[in-house]
């Protein structure tokens, strides 16, 4: 029952991304993620000891960036299950070309094979594309959501300077 709900290309594709992806996350996004979140705990509980208000600003910066990681985690899901499949019908059509190269030939069908095959492929490029846009979505989300979150501190924080109800040396230390 596995072996006809999986075909062969399926399971390569399956493997083949999973393993990059793992080899991804231990290169670069498990570094990534543990200063990100050590950042943030760092910051955020400086801010709070310095400043309560500015602290609560840092913090608050929390619920709009859960909000786009949940909503990158749901559309990514889809757009890279269905790279996955793309790149599996690739490899499918692929394996039983090379493997019935004979028969292929015989009844003149290399022709149908290759428009097949590129069908196929610009559907692997478009879906693949389309998972690079999701992550540059997200990547351009969260650096928006970062920035704003700082633009406030500092402007909230020069404005209470400029009120007199905050050091210059705690927005600075808060900015730093």
């Amino acid at each position: 029952d596995f072996h006809e709900r999986y075909t062969s290309g399926r399971l390569i594709s399956r493997s083949t991304t999973d393993v990059e992806s793992l080899r991804e996350l231990l290169d670069e996004g498990l570094q990534e993620l543990v200063t990100v979140i050590l950042s943030f705990v760092y910051i955020s509980a400086m801010l709070l000891w310095l400043d309560l208000g500015l602290g609560g600003v840092a913090v608050a910066s929390l619920v709009p960036l859960y909000t786009l990681v949940r909503w990158y985690q749901r559309r990514a899901g889809r757009v890279y299950r269905a790279r996955s499949t793309a790149i599996a019908a690739v490899i499918v059509k692929f394996v039983e070309t090379m493997n019935g190269i004979r028969p292929v030939r015989a009844f003149r069908r290399e022709a149908a094979n290759d428009a097949d095959f590129g069908a196929l492929n610009r559907r692997h490029e478009r879906t693949n594309g389309d998972a690079l846009l999701e992550m540059a979505r997200y990547v351009t989300g969260s650096r928006l959501v970062a920035n704003t979150a700082v633009a406030a501190i500092v402007l909230w924080g020069a404005y209470r300077v400029a009120e007199g109800t905050l050091a210059l040396g705690v927005l600075a230390a808060a900015v730093l």
